[in-house]
Protein backbone atom coordinates (compact mmCIF):
# COMPACT_ATOMS: atom_id res chain seq x y z
CA UNK A 1 0.00 0.00 0.00
CA UNK A 2 1.49 3.63 -1.04
CA UNK A 3 1.40 6.24 1.82
CA UNK A 4 -0.88 9.24 0.62
CA UNK A 5 0.84 11.68 -1.48
CA UNK A 6 -0.49 14.38 1.11
CA UNK A 7 0.69 12.53 3.88
CA UNK A 8 3.98 12.45 2.00
CA UNK A 9 4.50 16.01 1.06
CA UNK A 10 2.89 17.45 4.96
CA UNK A 11 5.52 15.35 6.49
CA UNK A 12 8.82 15.82 3.43
CA UNK A 13 8.06 18.54 1.32
CA UNK A 14 10.71 21.26 1.08
CA UNK A 15 8.67 24.10 -0.17
CA UNK A 16 10.28 25.20 -3.33
CA UNK A 17 12.57 22.18 -3.44
CA UNK A 18 10.87 18.56 -3.18
CA UNK A 19 7.62 17.40 -3.07
CA UNK A 20 5.48 14.45 -3.92
CA UNK A 21 2.59 14.13 -6.92
CA UNK A 22 1.29 10.90 -9.06
CA UNK A 23 3.80 9.71 -11.97
CA UNK A 24 3.59 7.51 -14.56
CA UNK A 25 0.48 4.71 -13.37
CA UNK A 26 -0.27 6.27 -10.43
CA UNK A 27 3.12 5.56 -9.06
CA UNK A 28 3.77 7.86 -6.41
CA UNK A 29 7.31 10.44 -7.30
CA UNK A 30 9.19 13.11 -5.65
CA UNK A 31 9.98 15.83 -7.98
CA UNK A 32 13.55 17.98 -6.65
CA UNK A 33 14.20 20.98 -7.82
CA UNK A 34 17.34 23.15 -7.19
CA UNK A 35 19.11 25.98 -8.65
CA UNK A 36 21.64 23.35 -10.02
CA UNK A 37 19.52 20.13 -10.93
CA UNK A 38 16.30 18.82 -11.19
CA UNK A 39 15.24 14.95 -10.88
CA UNK A 40 12.07 12.71 -10.41
CA UNK A 41 12.41 9.45 -8.32
CA UNK A 42 9.94 7.04 -8.19
CA UNK A 43 9.47 5.60 -4.77
CA UNK A 44 8.11 2.46 -5.91
CA UNK A 45 12.21 0.89 -6.14
CA UNK A 46 13.92 4.39 -5.72
CA UNK A 47 14.66 4.92 -9.06
CA UNK A 48 15.45 7.56 -10.86
CA UNK A 49 13.57 8.33 -13.49
CA UNK A 50 14.57 12.13 -14.75
CA UNK A 51 18.05 13.77 -13.79
CA UNK A 52 18.66 17.32 -15.90
CA UNK A 53 21.30 19.71 -14.82
CA UNK A 54 19.90 23.42 -14.94
CA UNK A 55 19.63 25.14 -18.29
CA UNK A 56 21.36 22.00 -20.17
CA UNK A 57 19.57 19.24 -21.61
CA UNK A 58 18.31 15.97 -19.38
CA UNK A 59 20.93 13.30 -18.63
CA UNK A 60 18.91 10.67 -17.34
CA UNK A 61 15.66 9.88 -19.02
CA UNK A 62 13.73 6.73 -19.26
CA UNK A 63 12.75 4.43 -22.49
CA UNK A 64 9.17 5.10 -24.01
CA UNK A 65 8.96 1.05 -23.01
CA UNK A 66 9.28 1.75 -19.71
CA UNK A 67 6.02 0.40 -17.74
CA UNK A 68 4.52 1.39 -14.49
CA UNK A 69 2.42 -0.84 -12.38
CA UNK A 70 2.17 -1.04 -8.82
CA UNK A 71 4.50 -4.11 -7.50
CA UNK A 72 6.24 -3.80 -11.11
CA UNK A 73 9.86 -2.95 -11.64
CA UNK A 74 10.30 0.13 -13.76
CA UNK A 75 12.43 -0.50 -16.39
CA UNK A 76 15.21 2.04 -17.25
CA UNK A 77 16.19 4.55 -15.13
CA UNK A 78 18.43 3.93 -12.25
CA UNK A 79 18.14 2.05 -8.71
CA UNK A 80 19.17 5.17 -6.05
CA UNK A 81 20.47 4.04 -2.86
CA UNK A 82 19.89 5.77 0.21
CA UNK A 83 20.27 5.91 3.83
CA UNK A 84 20.53 7.90 7.12
CA UNK A 85 23.75 8.47 8.52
Amino acid sequence: MNPSLDMLNRQFALPGALHFVNGSGDLPVVEIQTPLASARVALQGAHLLAWQPAGATPVIWLSQAAMFAPGTPVRGGVPALVWRA
